[in-house]
């Protein structure tokens, strides 16, 4: 239980690394949220793969991608871009 949550807070840093407000409750909830799907994702994935429903692991890094480019757009855009 203690990886998952060091697991979970580095990457709720990374995300607010990358621009991810954390200023609000509401936004580390958010960004939280986000770490929290990420993970379930990634072990959904990863199980599937080795339990052989996924063979394919590029193909599983390419749909985990995809996902990914959904929740980048949340991020705020910024003043100079």
């Amino acid at each position: 239980m203690e990886s998952r949550r060091t697991s979970r807070a580095t990457l709720v840093r990374d995300l607010v690394a990358i621009g991810f407000p954390e200023t609000t409750e509401a936004d580390r909830r958010q960004v939280e949220m986000i770490a929290d799907g990420l993970s379930a994702l990634t072990e959904s994935m990863a199980l599937g793969h080795l339990e052989g429903r996924y063979p394919d692991l590029e193909e599983c890094v390419d749909v985990l991608m995809a996902f990914s480019r959904g929740y980048l757009s949340l991020l705020p855009r910024r003043a100079d871009s």
